[in-house]
């Protein structure tokens, strides 16, 4: 939480960049997630499979930042400059991630995720891209992203990048709850 708040101050992440959405999402995931710990007296995360959710919208933040929009150039040179842009978003595409992904692996609750939850995980990154592509068409005609540009890509490039990403994403999901499916706790069996 705190590589997300400080990555989200130390550069200028407009509202409308998917990066500051999903961080800030996580944000409140975990502060929701600290203060119903507090409050029941558990160590075990509340809304378990919502924190599979927010790990694959972070990990969709990160992933395309490193291979499409840095296509796959090592971000550590740019953060042993100094330069607060590159550490912020060292920060928020690479060790948010990370944390997350540690957080969903080592701690309990195991085997939340369902299959039935993948489409509503994927309202967030298609409503995103839908709304900023209706924002840029009718208000600003700027768009956050090149590749959800229609005036770079034509509006069949944009549909097809859409179409990549969700596939990829729908990917990633999948893989998530299928671990997490794998990870579930075994019911003892009754008798011999």
């Amino acid at each position: 939480m705190l590589a997300a708040v400080v990555g989200l101050y130390s550069a200028d992440y407009p509202i409308l960049a998917y990066t500051t959405q999903s961080s800030v999402i996580a944000i409140g995931y975990y502060c929701g997630v600290l203060y119903w710990m507090h409050r029941r007296v558990t160590v075990e995360a509340a809304a378990p499979r919502l924190r599979v959710a927010v790990l694959s919208w972070v990990l969709l933040s990160g992933l395309v930042l490193h291979f499409v929009l840095a296509g796959g150039a090592n971000p550590i040179p740019g953060v042993l400059t100094g330069d607060p842009a590159d550490v912020s978003s060292f920060l928020l595409h690479y060790v948010l991630p990370i944390m997350v992904f540690a957080d969903w692996l080592l701690f309990r609750p195991y085997g939340q995720a369902r299959w039935r939850d993948l489409p509503g995980w994927m309202l967030f990154p298609l409503g995103y891209a839908a709304i900023v592509l209706a924002r840029g068409a009718l208000v600003t005609g700027r768009y956050p992203y090149p590749f959800l540009n229609p005036d770079r890509r034509g509006w069949d490039g944009v549909g097809l990048w859409i179409a990549a990403l969700a596939v990829a994403f729908a990917l990633v999901a999948a893989l998530l709850i299928a671990t997490d499916r794998l990870r579930r706790p075994k019911m003892p069996t009754q008798g011999h």
